[in-house]
């Protein structure tokens, strides 16, 4: 976790490089059972009385025709695909918060948020290895 409140609309930039070694051949965002992950990205805003909406920047397990889905866990998590092949090496990624919510939500972010990174495994018990290089925001 980025441990302080970044400001979407002054930083909306987000850049980084990651890799990842493998992937989780059961793994599939589409269905709750299998919605494991090599690595993601959150950014997770504050909104108003604690409802929480989240972009989520992932290495996918496989191929889809869409680049973004609705989380089966709730509709105010986005996933956006970034990577689905190149396992082994490294890759560049630039997105704009701001654009990318108003894409997925089809309004404004909240002002703030906060970033996390995380890899799982929990539901298909497969084993990954992610690396993240670097991880900057900026205007």
């Amino acid at each position: 976790m980025l441990d302080k409140d970044i400001n979407v609309y002054q930083t909306p930039k987000m850049h980084w490089r990651w890799k990842v070694d493998n992937i989780l051949t059961k793994g599939d965002v589409r269905f709750k059972e299998s919605d494991d992950l090599p690595i993601r990205i959150y950014v997770v805003f504050k909104g108003r009385f604690l409802k929480i909406s989240t972009l989520n920047y992932v290495w996918a397990n496989k191929q889809h025709s869409k680049k973004f889905f609705t989380s089966t866990y709730s509709d105010k998590v986005k996933i956006i695909i970034m990577q689905d092949d190149r396992i082994g090496s490294w890759q560049k990624e630039e997105v704009d918060i701001v654009e990318d919510y108003l894409t997925v939500f089809g309004t404004k972010p909240p002002k703030i948020a906060k970033v996390f990174i995380m890899s799982d495994s929990d539901n298909t018990g497969g084993k990954v290895t992610a690396y993240l290089d670097y991880l900057d925001i900026s205007a």
